[in-house]
């Protein structure tokens, strides 16, 4: 799978980087013990040391703030699923548990503080493009009814719409039946070289807790 950013999008956030990691041959299950505690003793460090007033002021929570300005998107009233996850943690809420490897998604966008999105490569069709929705374009959510795309920042494969870093689809959600995912970061204001180390650290953690093999390693420049 090739991913790349379409032009109107680039022009308008021209500090845009994407990560691209491809895996296969994963063993995902509902819940991992180890990864579990890991994962909350992570959250709960986190919550100590960003508290809810803090994150308006965090570098990387500002700049994907600012890519949803620049394509005339509210990030208040569309919050950034990053964004969404830090200040769940930063309240004591903790992050959701869904399975191995989502978990290890959330972990990774939760300490990055930037959007992350995984799906199931088996209902990703042909090349990715990260595009604007157009007008009247919907898919239904993850425990959502049908979420409007209409002017949102979006991934689209050869079949249509199926990921964004505000919310994602049903059509590529990753379940304990997944084998092949595909995960994409959403990286404003991040150099080459960091977030080659992004996709590095989440391509270690997601094979100690789920195996498989890395396929693709991607930075979109």
């Amino acid at each position: 799978m090739n991913l790349s950013i379409a032009s109107d999008v680039a022009s308008r956030v021209p500090s845009l980087r994407l990560g691209l990691l491809s895996i296969r041959g994963l063993n995902v299950r509902e819940r991992d013990e180890e990864l579990w505690q890991t994962i909350e003793q992570a959250a709960t460090e986190f919550a100590a040391r960003c508290g809810v007033n803090a994150i308006a002021s965090d570098a990387r929570i500002v700049a994907v703030r600012r890519m949803f300005k620049a394509i005339g998107v509210d990030p208040s009233r569309y919050r950034p699923s990053s964004e969404a996850l830090v200040r769940r943690v930063a309240q004591g809420k903790g992050l959701y548990q869904i399975n191995t490897a989502v978990d290890v998604n959330n972990w990774c966008s939760l300490e990055e503080r930037l959007p992350f999105g995984i799906y199931d490569a088996a209902h990703v069709e042909g090349d990715v493009l990260l595009r604007l929705g157009r007008e009247n374009e919907v898919y239904e959510g993850i425990g959502k009814s049908l979420v409007s795309l209409e002017g949102k920042l979006i991934l689209s494969d050869a079949v249509g719409a199926f990921g964004s870093p505000i919310s994602d689809s049903t059509r590529a959600m990753v379940t304990s039946d997944t084998r092949d995912i595909h995960l994409v970061m959403f990286a404003p204001d991040v150099s080459h070289d960091g977030l080659h180390a992004i996709v590095q650290r989440a391509a270690e953690r997601m094979r100690k807790y789920n195996g498989g093999e890395v396929l693709n390693l991607q930075i979109n420049d």
